[in-house]
């Protein structure tokens, strides 16, 4: 089994076969490691959290998230099981800033929230086939679907942001730079998910005309 990295939005950090405390990730130093993983302690997630929402998570969310780190080098991010933000190892080596991350995390969280129903486990515990929002797009939705919900969360989480101390306008540029992942590779991750490309045209900052 893979190894999971669980920063729990809780009092104490759990502990279950596969998975590591926060602590650990925050001090692994290993080349792999993004150069900002300190920003994933424990603490660090929840202060970030309540930098978006304010100090009572639940009462804005109407639940307390859980953040997972995925031992994954695709870059992804996705919501399930209405609490869940997963988080790739991939992903976090693109993230650059502690405002990237809060963007990413802002997206997921607009997943929880306007999409909840979506993301509730079924009866045997586990999440519907079509219940887990990536932040590349779960290709389980039409296209045209997948594309307005994305550019919901997209919005969701630009007005998190422009309330909080990150700054806004770090989006566009992160999507561009994950839409070219994989290219030296021949097939960059912009040229499969047609979500990335109508994202990054939604988000970049209108020209202002001169007079």
């Amino acid at each position: 089994m893979k190894r999971l990295c669980v920063l729990v939005l809780v009092a104490t950090v759990v502990l279950l076969p596969g998975i590591i405390p926060a602590e650990s990730y925050a001090l692994d130093t290993s080349p792999e490691v993004a150069p900002f993983s300190p920003l994933l302690s424990k603490d660090k997630i929840t202060s970030l959290i309540q930098n978006l929402t304010g100090d009572d998570v639940h009462a804005f969310a109407g639940f307390t998230p859980e953040v997972i780190i995925a031992e994954s080098l695709m870059p992804n991010a996705y919501a399930r099981d209405g609490r869940i933000i997963v988080l790739t190892r991939g992903l976090m080596d693109l993230i650059r800033s502690e405002d990237e991350l809060a963007f990413v995390i802002s997206h997921e969280l607009g997943h929880l929230m306007l999409h909840r129903s979506e993301l509730q486990p079924n009866n045997t515990g586990q999440s519907p086939p079509h219940g887990s929002h990536r932040l590349l797009g779960n290709a389980q939705h039409s296209p045209q679907g997948l594309i307005h919900m994305e550019l919901e969360a997209d919005s969701f989480a630009q007005q998190l942001l422009a309330r909080s101390p990150y700054d806004s306008e770090v989006g566009c540029a992160f999507l561009e730079r994950l839409a070219l992942w994989g290219s030296e590779f021949g097939v960059p991750l912009g040229t499969t998910r047609p979500s990335l490309q109508a994202r990054i045209s939604e988000l970049k900052p209108t020209p202002s005309v001169s007079k």
